[in-house]
């Protein structure tokens, strides 16, 4: 069954919120951590999995398909659903500076690829399952771009890091920064080779790494990704040390 378009509205400037009003007895799924609130008769639960395979039992859900064993937070999903008599509201925001982007799946031929930390809710149907691309270097050893491919009908609601950015690829070859990448369609193919040397020239070893996208689909990337921004705060609080350091030597010498 095809899900009805899910009633929302999307506020604020740099921090967004995500109001979804849910019919009764409508269901939608999300990450826990994302909720603000929700009113009286809507009711929660967290599952294993995303809940479109009938017990597949925790070795299924933790080795799908053969596949290397997946982190624990892409493991649970928290489903919202109004048992009320009437519509109810229920609130999500973004885990970071940055805005809401809704991703309607039929315009991508129902199923696209997205960082795991972007997902903010969906409607209940949707498949959610690890996708695996091409790593080589030091990028096959750290899982630090986890995965998934989500596919079925409706709207994906996903969070933006600063200023969002859609690029269209014609079977053109493009390279980004990992932490900016926020969904593609899985006609692009993904690789990422943690090349030191290339680290250094470009990014000012600042142990970001490049991921390479060719092929034809859509891409949608992040000006401010949360690393970044990790990034940012630790470089300062570094600094700062270092200030504290000097004026301490200072001191001490008179």
């Amino acid at each position: 069954m095809i899900p009805q378009p899910v009633s929302y509205q999307i506020t604020g400037g740099s921090y967004q919120t995500l109001d979804v009003t849910l019919s009764p007895g409508e269901t939608i799924i999300a990450e826990a951590g994302a909720m603000i609130f929700m009113e009286e008769g809507i009711s929660y639960e967290t599952c294993l999995g995303d809940g479109t395979e009938p017990n597949p039992g925790i070795m299924g859900k933790l080795f799908p398909s053969g596949s290397r064993p997946l982190p624990c937070e892409t493991l649970f999903l928290t489903y919202f659903t109004n048992y009320g008599r009437g519509s109810r509201k229920i609130s999500f925001s973004t885990p970071y500076v940055g805005s809401i982007h809704l991703i309607d799946l039929a315009s991508f031929n129902h199923e696209i690829v997205i960082q795991r930390n972007a997902f903010i809710c969906g409607p209940k149907g949707l498949k959610l399952q690890p996708y695996l691309f091409n790593r080589t270097g030091a990028a096959a050893k750290n899982d630090t771009m986890p995965l998934e491919k989500i596919s079925g009908e409706g709207e994906v609601y996903v969070s933006i890091g600063g200023l969002l950015i859609e690029r269209e690829l014609h079977n053109e070859t493009i390279h980004a920064e990992t932490s900016s990448i926020v969904a593609f369609q899985p006609g692009i193919s993904l690789s990422v080779d943690a090349n030191d040397r290339l680290k250094t020239m470009v990014l000012g070893n600042s142990g970001a790494t490049l991921a390479t996208l060719s092929g034809s689909g859509k891409v949608w990337m992040q000006s401010h990704p949360i690393k970044k921004m990790i990034q940012t705060i630790t470089t300062c609080i570094h600094q700062l040390h270092l200030n504290e350091g000097k004026i301490l030597g200072k001191f001490y010498e008179e």
